[in-house]
Parts: structure tokens; sequence; C-alpha cells
């Protein structure tokens, strides 16, 4: 008993350094045996459940809910195009619609001609300053097409169809348009989008740049 007790105490220096090499080489081993158990199962823990709570880009559903997301990003084929991203006021819900800025003489006149189709939530915003009667034709526009006619607190005023191609002039009966909306035909019966219905976003008359944005969620509630 005694030999056996001293051939122990021989070897306990060299277990002591086996242990401290082994907790060097795997420091769980310090947390004991639960600790370790422990370590191991976050080890092995699979990051699937994490990585995989958001789809793919190309399953993403992109119809309107609540604040909804436009279809791409350009709208036309001209690369200097000023884009704007309006809100669209919708039964209890924004519904986003990114449309070019139709601010220029060059601008209002081309405006959807030659284009072969339009995104669902892309249009063309053109703007009146001052505000005044407005009108409009189909000439070389392939695309059918309805127009919202919109005062300068961004209210609709009216919302009118045109066909490809008329070349007859389709006038506004209010003269105090500031802005009209163009977007595919039967956009706005399609997302309930009624007259006196609100748009935010609109860049503001008189060269003032900055955007209804900020009025959003204050005045949707008021809406109501």
């Amino acid at each position: 008993m005694i030999e056996n007790q001293g051939k122990i105490a021989a070897l306990r220096p060299h277990l002591e350094k086996q242990r401290t090499d082994l907790q060097r080489c795997f420091p769980f081993l310090r947390l004991g045996t639960l600790g370790a158990i422990l370590f191991v199962h976050l080890l092995g823990a699979s990051p699937v459940s994490r990585a995989s709570s958001f789809p793919p880009a190309n399953q993403v559903d992109r119809k309107p809910i609540q604040s909804t997301g436009p279809e791409s990003l350009a709208v036309g084929p001209d690369s200097d195009n000023k884009v704007v991203r309006l809100r669209v006021a919708a039964n209890s819900r924004l519904i986003l619609v990114e449309a070019e800025f139709a601010d220029t003489e060059a601008k209002k006149e081309r405006g959807l001609m030659f284009r072969k189709s339009l995104p669902e939530y892309s249009g063309m915003l053109f703007v009146f300053d001052p505000p005044a009667q407005a009108t409009f034709w189909m000439k070389n526009t392939r695309i059918p097409l309805s127009i919202g006619f919109i005062d300068r607190e961004g209210r609709i005023l009216e919302i009118r169809s045109m066909k490809p191609f008329d070349q007859n002039i389709i006038s506004s009966i209010s003269n105090r348009v500031a802005y009209a909306l163009e977007v595919n035909l039967g956009w706005f019966d399609r997302h309930g989008v009624r007259l006196g219905a609100r748009i935010y976003g609109i860049p503001l008359l008189s060269g003032n740049s900055e955007l209804h944005a900020d009025r959003v969620s204050r005045a949707a509630l008021a809406d109501k």
C-alpha cells in the first residue's frame, strides 16, 4: 500500500503537467464535466435556423402590404432621370411608387413616349408650377395609362384613363393641378386609391427640394 502511494506521488507532477497541457489545448475542460458537455453541445449547434430566417431575394413576396416596395428603381432608359419615392395612401396602407420626375419642359413633352412597358410600382410625376389646368395626350405612347391630377397639398383631384397613341387632348377639369402622376392603366382601382387620397413624398413647388416625407405618419393617421 505504502509502495503504491509512493508510485502515485511520484507520478503526480507528470499527471499535473499533462492536465495543464490538455486544458491549454481544450479550455472548456476547465469548466468541469457539465461545462464541457454544454460547450460541445454549443459547438455542434447548427446556424441554419438563423441563416434561413429570410427567404432568398427571388422568393420575396412583393405584393403590397402596409408600406410597399416597387419592382424596379429605374423606370426608363435615360440615365439622367431623377426618381422620387412616393407613398400613395390606399385604405389603411401606403403604397410605395418610384416615379420619374418630369420637372423640365423637355421631360414633360417626352413623357413616357416610346416606352415598351412600365413596372407596376413605377410611374412618371409631372410638376406644374404655378398650378394650372393640365393637358395631356398619348402621341407615340404605346402603354395604356391612368393619370391622377393632384393639387399642391398632394391630394388626388381627378383620375382619368388614356389610350395608347390617342392624340386627343385630355384636360383636367380643375385649374389647381400642381402635379400629375402617370401609372399603368387601372392602377388606382387595383390598389384601392380613391379621389381625395394623399400622395406623400412629392417635392414642394417653387424650387423647394424638401419632401413631405416627414409628415407621412401624422398625416396618414389624420386621413383615416
